[in-house]
C-alpha cells in the first residue's frame, strides 16, 4: 500500500483562500496581531489586567460550527479584557457572563473585547507548568519505584491510578474546547472576509506506546496484523533502553519495512527525565535517535514518558533533530487524578509550534485506552461510546484525531479496535503516519 505521512498536511494544514490557518496556531501572538490577511479586520481594545471569565456564543453564520455542539457554546478564557465602555453598534456574536458583548461584528471589521490571541497562548503555555522539576523527596520515591520489579511496579501503578481517578467519567470531562473554539471562529472569520469556503480533510493518527514488555511481546504483532488487514498504518513509540524489556531490533525493522512509522517514547521511560539537566536530556534524546538510526531508521517523532513536557524538552527535541512531539494532551487526564479543577489541557486538536522551538506539537487525543479500559474498567460498548463522541467532536472542530493506545489492550480488545477504525473510515478520516 502507499503509506502517506503527515508532512504535506502539516505544511499547510488548512488553507482559507490565501491564508494558511496553521499560522494562527504557530502561537507567536504578537506577530499574529499584525497579520497581513486580517490587519484591517480585527480590533482588540487594550487592557492592563488579565481576567478569567466565561464567554457564550450566540447564533450567527460565523458561529454555526460552534453552536452545533453544546460543549463548545460556552468556554472559559483567561486574557486581557477591555474594561472601558463597550459600544454595541453591531451584531453581537458572543457575550461575557455578565451579558456584555465579548465579540461584535460590524460591516467591515470585528471588535474583540478580550485578547483572543492571548487567550490561545495562555491555554498552550499554561499547560507547560505541569512540567516543573519534581521535588527532591518525590525524586527519591520515584527512584525507588523504578527499581521495583516490572510486574509489581505495573500492579502498583494500576492501583494508584484507579484509586485517584474521578469516580465518574462524563462526556464533558474529556472535551477541552477553548483553543479549538477560538481557532474555529478565527477560521470562519477569515473565510467570511475572503469570501471562500473552509476546506477540511479529517485526519487520524493511530499511535501505540511500547512501554512495557507485554506491549512488545504480546501485542505488537497483533496490532500490525489488524492494521495490515484494515489497510492502515500507525506510529509505534519504542523505548530504546527500557527497564521493562530489551528492544527487539528485528521487530522494529519488520514494522518499519511494512510501512509503520517508528517514534521514541523516552530513552528509558521513567518519570525523572525532565529533572535531568538540559545537557543530559539532550544527550539521551540524541542517543535514542541514534539507536534507531543504527538500524537504518530515521526517527522524527517523540512522545514523553508519562506525557511530561516542558519548553526545555521542546528545545532539546529540535536540537536533537526531531520534528514532531506528541506529549501534549488536548485534555489533561493527569490533572483529574490530582483533583485539580482545570483539566483543559491544550484545549486543542490542531498542530502548533511554540516560540522557543521549531518542533511541531500534535496534541494527543484524550482519553487513551489505559484511562477507559484500566482506570474505569469499561467494556467494549462503553469505551466505543466515549471514543465515538470524541471522534465526532474532533471532526466538528476540524482537528486531528490522535489515538493513543498500547498493543496489549489492542490484543485483548481486537473487535473494539477494529470497530474504531471502521468508524473513523465511515466518518471520512484519512490515516497518516509521522
Amino acid at each position: 500500500m502507499n503509506v502517506k505521512n503527515i508532512d504535506h498536511v502539516i505544511s499547510e494544514y488548512m488553507n482559507i483562500g490565501e491564508y494558511p490557518t496553521l499560522f494562527w496556531l504557530c502561537v507567536k501572538a504578537k506577530s499574529q496581531r499584525k497579520s497581513e490577511s486580517l490587519k484591517n479586520t480585527i480590533h482588540i481594545p487594550q487592557s492592563d489586567k488579565i481576567f478569567e471569565c466565561n464567554i457564550s456564543f450566540l447564533k450567527h453564520g460565523l458561529t454555526e460550527t460552534i453552536m452545533q455542539r453544546k460543549e463548545t457554546r460556552n468556554i472559559r478564557i483567561r486574557a486581557n479584557i477591555a474594561k472601558k465602555e463597550r459600544h454595541c453598534d453591531g451584531e453581537t456574536l458572543a457575550i461575557f457572563e455578565n451579558g456584555e458583548p465579548a465579540i461584535l461584528l460590524r460591516e467591515n471589521d470585528v471588535v474583540f473585547y478580550f485578547d483572543i490571541f492571548q487567550a490561545i497562548e495562555y491555554e498552550l503555555s499554561e499547560h507547560e507548568k505541569e512540567s516543573h522539576p519534581t521535588p527532591f523527596l518525590k525524586q527519591i520515591q520515584l527512584m525507588v519505584y523504578w527499581f521495583i520489579p516490572g510486574l509489581l511496579r505495573h500492579w502498583i501503578r494500576r492501583k494508584l491510578r484507579k484509586g485517584m481517578a474521578p469516580k465518574r467519567l462524563l462526556p464533558e470531562d474529556f472535551i477541552g474546547s477553548t483553543t479549538n473554539v477560538l481557532v474555529v471562529f478565527l477560521e470562519n472569520l477569515a473565510a467570511h472576509y475572503q469570501q471562500v469556503d473552509v476546506q477540511y480533510t479529517p485526519l487520524a493518527l493511530i499511535t501505540h506506546d511500547i512501554d512495557f514488555d507485554y506491549c512488545q511481546n504480546e501485542g505488537l504483532d497483533k496490532c500490525m496484523e489488524i492494521e495490515c488487514d484494515e489497510n492502515v498504518r500507525s506510529t509505534l513509540f519504542f523505548v530504546p533502553k527500557s527497564k521493562e524489556y530489551k528492544l527487539d531490533e528485528g521487530a522494529v525493522k519488520k514494522a518499519h519495512e511494512n510501512g509503520f512509522s517508528i517514534g521514541v517514547h523516552g530513552y528509558s521511560h521513567n518519570g525523572l527525565h525532565l529533572n535531568k539537566s538540559s545537557d543530559n536530556m539532550l544527550k539521551e534524546l540524541i542517543k535514542a535517535k541514534k539507536k534507531f538510526l543504527d538500524m537504518g531508521i530515521e526517527v522524527r517523532s517523540y512522545r514523553s514518558p508519562w506525557m511530561l513536557r516542558s519548553k526545555v524538552l521542546l528545545q532539546n527535541l529540535a536540537e536533537a533533530g526531531y520534528i514532531f512531539d506528541l506529549s501534549y494532551p488536548d485534555r489533561d487526564y493527569y490533572r483529574a487524578y490530582t483533583n485539580q479543577e482545570n483539566m483543559e489541557g491544550t484545549g486543542c486538536n490542531r498542530p502548533f509550534t511554540r516560540d522557543v522551538s521549531s518542533i511541531i506539537v500534535i496534541p494527543s487525543t484524550y482519553p487513551q485506552d489505559v484511562t477507559l479500559l484500566e482506570d474505569y474498567g469499561l467494556n467494549d460498548e462503553e469505551a466505543f461510546m466515549y471514543w465515538k463522541l470524541k471522534i465526532d467532536y474532533v471532526r466538528d472542530m476540524r482537528g486531528i484525531f490522535v489515538w493513543q493506545t498500547h498493543p496489549f489492550h489492542v490484543a485483548k480488545r481486537e473487535m473494539l479496535f477494529r470497530k474504531i477504525i471502521s468508524y473513523l473510515k465511515e466518518k471520512g478520516f484519512e490515516f497518516r503516519i509521522l
